[in-house]
């Protein structure tokens, strides 16, 4: 009887351990949204929350306007792959942290050092 309890406690500590190491699993793809490979969310947070009281940045928040529609008439795919490029041109162009933070909104913290010019070009 007590060896079972010995076995027992090994498998409850193993099914602990295998349920922790799902968790961290779980963490890495919350910090990159799955589709844009751009961070997430979460990933926004946490870099604002590291920023120094003292750097100054901008912020640009992105919401593309009646995805829906593109989504049922060209269907989700074709929505897909726009979020894709949204996502690429703001990686290769905003000078910052860019995130998609919802379905279709996108956040971006720009550097600010950016005059009010290179901010309204993108």
């Amino acid at each position: 009887m007590h060896m079972k309890k010995i076995c027992r406690r090994g498998l409850e500590y193993t099914a602990q351990s295998r349920c922790r190491k799902g968790r961290k699993r779980d963490m890495k793809h919350m910090e990159k949204d799955y589709l844009t490979n751009l961070p997430s969310r979460r990933s926004l947070y946490q870099y604002y929350n590291n920023l120094d009281e003292s750097d100054r940045v901008h912020g640009m928040f992105l919401d593309v306007d009646n995805y829906k529609r593109i989504n049922d008439f060209y269907g989700h795919s074709m929505g897909d792959r726009l979020m894709v490029c949204i996502g690429k041109f703001l990686q290769e162009n905003a000078k910052g942290f860019p995130a998609r933070i919802g379905g279709d909104e996108f956040f971006v913290v720009l550097d600010g050092k950016m005059t009010e010019d290179e901010v309204f070009k993108l």
